[in-house]
C-alpha cells in the first residue's frame, strides 16, 4: 500500500519548487541583463564580419562585440569605417594629418586583447602626429592585403604603410580559395591584376547558433582556470604549415611588393609576426633566413623582430589556451616596442 504524503513532505516539495523557480528567474534576469549590456558572444566568422563579394568578408562597422575564449574575455569596439578602436574613441581619421596604414590579419586587428593593449594601438600612441588606420581583418592573407590597400588607400598618400606578415597564415593559404568560417577567399591572377574567382559567393546561412549564453562567456577564462583546461596540442600539420615553402613564400612577397609599388610612400615596411608554432617546432632560424633572402631579392624593406624572437620564455608571450595562439598583453607590448624601435631607426618612418 502506497504511503500518503505527509503535510511536512508536501511543504518541502512546495518550498523546493519555489526555490528552483526563484533560481531560474534570477538566472534569466542575469542572462538578459548581461545580454542587454552586450555580454553575449558572437561567432567570430559570422557575427563580427559581413560578406564582401571581392574581399570575402569585412568587419561589420559600428559594433561593440564581447570576445571570449578560455584565454580571454573583453569588449572590442569598431568604428564607422570598420577598424578596431579603443572603447573611448570614435576612430575617425583626423583631417590634415599624415596617415599611417596598418595592413594585416587578426594579429593586426587586435581583438585578442583589450584594444588599448594591442600593438596596433601602441603604434598609434607612438605615431601620435598621424592618423593611424588599422586595416587588419582576421583571416586575411596577402591577396586580401593587396585588395584592401587598393580599395582603402587609393588616391591617398600615406606617410607609412606597415604590412604585418604572419607566415603561419600568409604563406600556406596564398592562391588557395579556402574558407574562413563560411566565407570564401579571393584568388588573384598571376599578374595580380584581377580576382579569378570574383564575384565571391555569399556564405550559406549558419547551421548553428551564433550566440552563447552570456553567463557562460563572461566566465570562460575563470572556468578555464577552475577546470584546468589544458593547452591544446599543435595540429598534426603544424610543422608543414610553419615551415616556409619557398614557392609560396615568393608568391606571397610578390603580392606584398605590389602594395609597395601601387602605394608610393617613403616608409613601406613588411613586418614579420612570429608564430607560436615556429617557436614550438624550432623553425624560426630557418624561416628568418628564407624571409630575409626573399625580401632582398625584391629590395623590400623587411623587419624581423629580434627582440621578440630572442625571448627565452616565449610561451609567456602567447595565449596558449587560445587555439589561434595570439599574443597576450605581454606579447603585444614587447612586439610593439620592437617594431617602434626599428621604425624610429628608419629616417622616413620616424615620427
Amino acid at each position: 500500500m502506497a504511503r500518503k504524503d505527509t503535510p511536512e513532505l508536501k511543504n518541502f516539495r512546495l518550498k523546493f519548487v519555489k526555490q528552483m523557480l526563484l533560481w531560474l528567474l534570477l538566472i534569466a534576469v542575469a542572462e538578459l541583463s548581461l545580454r542587454a549590456l552586450g555580454y553575449s558572444s558572437v561567432s567570430a566568422s559570422l557575427g563580427n564580419y559581413q560578406f564582401d563579394s571581392e574581399l570575402g568578408w569585412v568587419i561589420r562597422p559600428g559594433q561593440r562585440v564581447y570576445r571570449a575564449t578560455w584565454a580571454y574575455a573583453h569588449f572590442v569596439r569598431y568604428g564607422k569605417n570598420g577598424q578596431a578602436i579603443p572603447d573611448r574613441e570614435e576612430g575617425q581619421p583626423r583631417t590634415g594629418t599624415p596617415l599611417t596604414a596598418l595592413i594585416g590579419d587578426s594579429f593586426t586587428e587586435g581583438f585578442y586583447v583589450p584594444y588599448e593593449q594591442s600593438f596596433a594601438h601602441q603604434l598609434a600612441l607612438h605615431f601620435s602626429e598621424s592618423s593611424v588606420w588599422n586595416l587588419g581583418v582576421a583571416g586575411y592573407s596577402p591577396e586580401q592585403y593587396l585588395l584592401s590597400a587598393r580599395r582603402n588607400l587609393k588616391g591617398l598618400k600615406p606617410k607609412r604603410v606597415l604590412v604585418f606578415f604572419y607566415p603561419y597564415n600568409d604563406v600556406p593559404y596564398v592562391d588557395v580559395p579556402s574558407l574562413y568560417g563560411l566565407y570564401s577567399k579571393p584568388v588573384l591572377s598571376p599578374d595580380l591584376s584581377r580576382v579569378l574567382n570574383s564575384p565571391l559567393p555569399p556564405p550559406p546561412p549558419p547551421a548553428y547558433p551564433q550566440k552563447l549564453p552570456a553567463l557562460l562567456t563572461v566566465n570562460l577564462p575563470w572556468l578555464g582556470k577552475l577546470l584546468r583546461i589544458k593547452t591544446p596540442p599543435l595540429p598534426e600539420d603544424a610543422l608543414d604549415t610553419a615551415e616556409l615553402a619557398p614557392p609560396k613564400l615568393e608568391r606571397a612577397l610578390d603580392i606584398l611588393d605590389a602594395i609597395r609599388r601601387e602605394t608610393p610612400t617613403s616608409c613601406n615596411v613588411v613586418i614579420y609576426v612570429p608564430a607560436y608554432e615556429e617557436f614550438a617546432t624550432g623553425l624560426l632560424t630557418r624561416n628568418h633566413a628564407l624571409f630575409q633572402e626573399a625580401c632582398r631579392k625584391r629590395k623590400l624593406d623587411c623587419f624581423w623582430p629580434e627582440d621578440f624572437t630572442a625571448e627565452k620564455n616565449w610561451r609567456s608571450l602567447y595565449y596558449e589556451l587560445d587555439n589561434q595562439r595570439h599574443f597576450n598583453a605581454a606579447g603585444s607590448l614587447l612586439f610593439s616596442k620592437s617594431v617602434t624601435r626599428a621604425l624610429d631607426s628608419r629616417a622616413p618612418c620616424a615620427p
